[in-house]
């Protein structure tokens, strides 16, 4: 369960809230011993094959316009229309891959030259997001789908046009293109978090992948035989035909999904409390909603529209949002490391779909292949059927994986756990590079290139899409504003590949371009690994620092506290033993007699090292305040991982003393962990060295960095490195002789 105690400025009074912060979140019900939320059971949940999923986030209990509350039908025909728009602006991105030996001819200039063209789309489709989002985060989701669908498809015609005019026109068009396409790679996502609840989304996410990478590879495969049959022209044409379809059902089925009322907060709450939550800066609304679901107090009937009222081109502004801050948003994001790596993992993934756009027609079109225009385009048919199997690998697979890791962790649904598949990825897109280059260098049947795009395009699939589903599930909230961020950074990956793979291609060859790109991808899918390292087992490889104490916030916006004490004629198993053996507060006074006020325990501990898996009940002076902690002592194995004795034994360490630290309520016995520490040590020649390191910040439940640097009080860091200071300090002078005098032999 996670709570955190905050305290109201005007009053003292204290409320106790679940804090539904970004990525992590109570999803399962469970009846054993730790099961984290079964004082939640009067929400709103589904019952699901492996159990009983609570809906993150709660659907209003009194609204019945809440898109949470719509009809599957409804919700999957709202999906299918925003894929069905993503798809089209998707086609129009790299269609000109069968064409671009004719239009080069045409113009009578380079193939790189009719590459800067899609270059020119892509950069303009990234940062024209920077003006489509704020719009569609304070004026809703379906004015932005008309307005830019209806100029998406002027544009094209305006393409059909310069198509047989002159490069320079044809190349604005494509700018505009991109610009007027922009909200496909934002907008999509944003209405999946709005329709649907947290455990839906992966496979919705993959479902838009899916549209999104299938566009790019049916566009070529189809335009190819227009181009070859008719011209560019034609292609140009049908594709705005077909965007005038979808502006159609977008106008008739696409209702607004943006919601502004108020929802049941997922709450502790006693059988007679009630939560209401309000969007954030928001005042809250007039009416009040139960988490019980038993009854409402409301103010006055809230009616559901009419099927006309939904038809309307806005349906209403969000004025609680700045247009100024929503613009500014995604410039911030891009401080935000799971944003930083998310870009870069779904840019490098999407990257591929650019480099085979602007490199098919060079690869095939020459002997030994000699393919015309037509089987150019079939070439994306192999990348089509590694984005379907992509799909089902990124979103139900994935999906199941992350559900069984929630059911390991009692409920508890972290954002990393939808990473472990970003390993299958890797192997896919190294291995369909390695398959596809190998084949063409050696001049082997179509089969062998071919096939290998198809393995390579599964893995991109997958990239693509657990970038996008991680990033969300962290900062849901922001999902406008994150999707903006991830596809100016994403476009200006794949921008330089369109300036820079032609001619990389003719110097070095295809084997130099296909596995410098895999390898780069491969190296950014290793970095997943660093969301799950632990810094403890850093200290491991860290040699002394000349003064290793102070403090410091990290990357993860925990504070970070180093206290380093020399400890002469001590022990490793002395440090254990003292863990073991101090419980009551006479004892514990002895460790630090002006700061150490209580002591008390719960759990396994005798006078013979044994400590880990019980608490420690303190009340202690820290920084001049006086704080009431549990300390829940756990295995190093934990922090240091499995081989934790072996490794200690090579780098000369003698034991580690590790736990979680929380603040206790003793009236209730309410714990809320906030932290951990880390007594690691090491022998020396005559006694040892203690490296005493905390970490703080670290609620269960909140995985922003700025709300976990903000949730520690000011005087909290310095005042625990000058406490561990002295109170090691007293120890190292006190337990040789109390070791000597009780402990067990």
């Amino acid at each position: 369960m996670v709570e955190r105690i905050q305290t109201a400025k005007p009053s003292d009074f204290v409320e106790k809230i679940f804090v539904a912060a970004p990525g992590t979140e109570i999803m399962m019900d469970e009846d054993a011993p730790r099961a984290t939320e079964r004082r939640l059971r009067n929400l709103q949940h589904e019952t699901v094959s492996y159990g009983r999923i609570l809906l993150v986030p709660q659907p209003s209990l009194t609204n019945p316009n809440d898109p949470l509350r719509w009809s599957s039908f409804k919700k999957w025909t709202v999906l299918l229309n925003g894929v069905a728009y993503a798809f089209n602006g998707a086609v129009t991105g790299p269609m000109m891959a069968g064409g671009m030996l004719q239009l080069a001819a045409f113009y009578d200039v380079s193939l790189a030259m009719v590459s800067y063209a899609n270059g020119a789309t892509l950069i303009c489709q990234g940062f024209g997001n920077l003006f489509w989002m704020p719009l569609a985060i304070k004026y809703g989701r379906r004015p932005v789908y008309r307005t830019s669908n209806i100029l998406m498809g002027l544009a094209c015609i305006w393409l059909a046009i310069a198509a047989e005019k002159s490069y320079i026109p044809f190349i604005a068009g494509r700018a505009f293109l991109g610009l007027f396409q922009a909200p496909i790679e934002a907008i999509v996502p944003s209405t999946v978090t709005d329709i649907f609840h947290l455990h839906e989304r992966g496979e919705k996410i993959s479902i838009y992948g899916l549209g999104v990478l299938g566009g790019n590879e049916i566009g070529p495969l189809v335009s190819a035989y227009i181009i070859q049959a008719l011209s560019v022209r034609w292609a140009f044409f049908i594709i705005a035909a077909s965007i005038g379809v979808n502006m159609m059902t977008l106008i008739f089925f696409m209702p607004e999904t943006k919601f502004t009322g108020p929802r049941p907060a997922i709450a502790v709450a006693g059988d007679d409390e009630t939560t209401t939550t309000s969007p954030p800066d928001k005042p809250q609304s007039e009416h009040r909603e139960e988490i019980g679901g038993c009854s409402s107090d409301a103010s006055h009937v809230i009616a559901e529209k009419t099927y006309r009222e939904s038809l309307a081109f806005c349906s209403g502004v969000d004025h609680s949002v700045s247009l100024k801050r929503a613009f500014l948003r995604p410039f911030i994001l891009t401080a935000y490391p799971i944003v930083l790596w998310s870009s870069l993992i779904y840019g490098l993934a999407l990257g591929w779909n650019v480099i085979l756009g602007v490199l098919v027609a060079q690869l095939f079109a020459p002997p030994p292949y000699n393919f015309a225009s037509g089987a150019q385009g079939l070439v994306f048919l192999s990348p089509l059927l590694g984005s379907l199997a992509g799909t089902y690998l990124c979103g139900p697979l994935a999906d199941r994986i992350a559900t069984w890791a929630t059911q390991q962790n009692h409920g508890i649904r972290e954002p990393e756990m939808r990473l472990p598949a970003c390993a299958i990825a890797a192997v896919l897109t190294f291995v369909g590079a390695l398959v596809a280059a190998l084949a063409y260098e050696a001049g082997t049947h179509w089969v062998g290139p071919v096939g290998g795009l198809g393995v390579l395009a599964a893995g991109a699939q997958m990239g693509a899409t657990l970038a996008m589903s991680y990033s969300l599930d962290c900062h849901k909230e922001l999902s406008g504003e994150l999707m903006v961020t991830i596809s100016c950074l994403k476009s200006l990956i794949a921008w330089v590949w369109t300036w820079v793979v032609n001619e990389w291609l003719v110097a070095d060859g295809v084997v130099v371009v296909f596995m410098t790109v895999a390898a780069v991808n491969v190296a950014v899918y290793l970095t997943s690994i660093v969301f799950y390292f632990k810094d403890a087992r850093l200290l491991l490889n860290t040699p002394y620092l000349q003064h290793e104490a102070g403090y410091a916030i990290n990357a993860e916006g925990m504070h970070h506290i180093a206290a380093s004490t020399y400890m002469p004629l001590c022990t490793g198993p002395m440090i254990d033993w003292w863990f073991g053996w101090i419980h009551n507060t006479a004892q514990y006074q002895l460790w630090h007699p002006h700061d150490h006020v209580f002591s008390d325990w719960e759990g396994p501990r005798d006078n013979n090292s044994t400590y880990i898996g019980g608490h420690h009940l303190v009340h202690e002076y820290i920084g001049g305040n006086l704080a009431k902690l549990k300390i829940s002592f756990r295995d190093p194995g934990e922090y240091f991982g499995d081989s934790w004795r072996e490794d200690f034994a090579a780098k000369g360490y003698a034991t580690a003393v590790c736990g979680r630290v929380g603040n206790w309520t003793p009236e209730t016995g309410e714990v809320l962990y906030t932290g951990h520490l880390v007594h690691l040590v090491k022998e020396e020649r005559i006694g040892c060295r203690m490296r005493s390191h905390f970490w703080l910040g670290d609620v269960e439940g909140v995985v922003d960095p700025a709300k976990r640097a903000a949730g520690v009080p000011g005087f909290l860091p310095r005042g625990l490195c000058q406490h561990a200071t002295e109170e090691m300090a007293v120890l190292a002078s006190i337990l040789p002789e109390l070791y000597e005098k009780y402990s067990r032999k």
